[in-house]
């Protein structure tokens, strides 16, 4: 809806100012509409460019994350860790599945599950600390129970690249 209203924004700037330069000089209103002319070609090569790096799924990608601590807050949990990038290519958005289990000494039982999308430019070959709140609220314990946490790495993007560029 938004965009909508902003195309129909500029789109009534846009006539306005040429119908104005129409009225006042024929020769204004031709500099105007070749100035937005050139506008819009560079905005429009702009747009086509950025679309060359859209994000795509990284195949072979070698993520490992390790949970250092977490901790009970009012708005939920903090997770603290480090993400280690150990592929050759660089990474824009992780999405982490996060998963509480109450364990037992016999077992461990699935209390809550929730998704972590992550979004970090991590290189190759390097790691980044990861410090983020989950919305998941720790239950009371039993006193021969504890929490556990098991996190895995369900998706994982990275930028295309195109043909012929070695990304050196």
């Amino acid at each position: 809806m938004w965009r909508f209203i902003l195309f129909a924004g500029v789109f009534i700037a846009i006539a306005s100012v040429l119908w104005s330069s129409w009225r006042l000089d024929r020769r204004l209103f031709i500099g105007v509409a070749t100035g937005l002319a050139l506008f819009a070609l560079i905005f429009g090569f702009g747009a086509w460019q950025g679309s060359q790096q859209a994000l795509v799924p990284v195949a072979n990608a070698q993520l490992n994350f390790t949970l250092n601590n977490f901790r009970a807050l009012e708005t939920g949990t903090r997770l603290t860790g480090v993400l280690h990038n150990k592929g050759t290519e660089p990474v824009a958005v992780i999405t982490l599945d996060v998963v509480q289990q109450r364990c037992n000494e016999q077992q461990c039982d699935d209390v809550a599950r929730t998704e972590l999308v992550l979004r970090r430019h991590i290189n190759a070959e390097s790691s980044a600390d990861i410090n983020e709140i989950i919305r998941l609220k720790s239950p009371s314990l039993t006193a021969p129970s504890h929490y556990q946490w098991h996190i895995e790495i369900s998706d994982v993007q990275g930028y295309r690249r195109p043909k012929g560029v070695s990304g050196l």
